[in-house]
């Protein structure tokens, strides 16, 4: 789709991101917003964006991504491995913006900002966990 077309086409719609506070579940979030979406911006902690050095809160990337886009924001916290995070998420979502319509899974963790030292150390139990981030969470729940 060229660029111009692209423009204000999500309009109307809600999209729910998953790891929005930063990289690229915060990427994901800018461009849909761009394109018109209201967006419920996801993470599991209000500070996770400090912790990389990528912002201050989950509430404070929402209100900025809203600002730039002229569009509607929320912040949603949860455990996406927690069956009733995941329903309050997506609660939440359809209650203060509507129907989801766009689903943007990109939780799990950030492997790439300590990817090697990662690998050697992570104690499996964490690795667990990541991956069932990753694979489990919003896209095993019933509909």
């Amino acid at each position: 789709m060229a660029q111009h077309d692209a423009a204000r086409s999500l309009t109307g719609k809600v999209a729910l991101v998953a790891g929005a506070g930063r990289g690229l579940g915060r990427a994901f979030a800018e461009r849909l917003a761009a394109m018109g979406a209201g967006v419920a911006m996801h993470g599991m902690r209000e500070n996770g964006p400090a912790e990389y050095g990528e912002g201050s809160t989950l509430t404070a990337v929402a209100e900025q991504v809203a600002a730039a886009h002229g569009v509607r924001t929320i912040r949603v916290l949860g455990d996406l491995t927690n069956g009733a995070d995941i329903a309050r998420v997506v609660e939440t979502t359809t209650r203060e913006l509507g129907p989801i319509d766009i689903l943007v899974h990109n939780a799990g963790g950030d492997i790439a900002a300590r990817v090697a030292s990662l690998i050697r150390t992570m104690p499996s139990a964490s690795a667990r966990r990541m991956c069932a981030r990753c694979s489990t969470g919003i896209c095993s729940q019933p509909s």
